[in-house]
């Protein structure tokens, strides 16, 4: 089959499009005959930065956007690859700092601050991630001490029978 016989059978099944152009994007509707309508948007060259700050904003690190966009994980459904250098002035432009750690770690991290305040140890905790076939961001199984660095960033919830005790034995 050739172009242009693809182009004349798209033709006999769209009825019209729609299009806004302005300076970031493309924003327009297709009129299928079936009588489906199909809006979409398409980020202008220039402005492709935009989904990578959607992505960030979602918590990807840079190898994580730099995937996704090579594979059309956006929000326009574009595909596009850049080097990690751009991904980088972009970041700089947009006055971004990349995260290191990737965005699956972090309902990790929320489970495990949970477990902690529910009084398990780093220990337990480790065991209960490793026997469930998790593996720390870098591929190694979790230890006691990768526990305690993942949870050490966020402060322990105060003890509320610790906190009578301190205002009770205060003069």
């Amino acid at each position: 089959m050739t172009d242009h016989e693809r182009k004349e059978i798209i033709r006999c099944l769209i009825d019209k499009i729609t299009v806004d152009v302005n300076e970031q994007r493309n924003e327009g509707t297709i009129y299928w005959n079936s009588g489906l309508v199909e809006p979409f948007r398409l980020y202008r060259r220039s402005s492709k930065w935009i989904l990578a700050k959607e992505l960030h904003q979602q918590g990807c690190n840079t190898r994580e956007i730099l995937e996704r966009l090579r594979q059309g994980q956006t929000s326009t459904e574009q595909a596009f690859m850049i080097h990690p250098e751009t991904l980088y002035k972009w970041f700089k432009r947009l006055r971004l700092t990349p995260h290191n750690k990737p965005s699956w770690l972090k309902p990790l991290q929320d489970e495990a601050i949970q477990l902690r305040d529910q009084g398990k140890t780093c220990r337990e905790i480790s065991g209960l991630f490793n026997s469930r076939g998790l593996k720390t961001h870098t591929g190694i199984p979790w230890s006691a001490r990768l526990i305690f660095n993942l949870t050490s960033s966020v402060p322990r919830k105060p003890d509320p029978l610790l906190e009578v005790q301190r205002i009770l034995t205060t003069p």
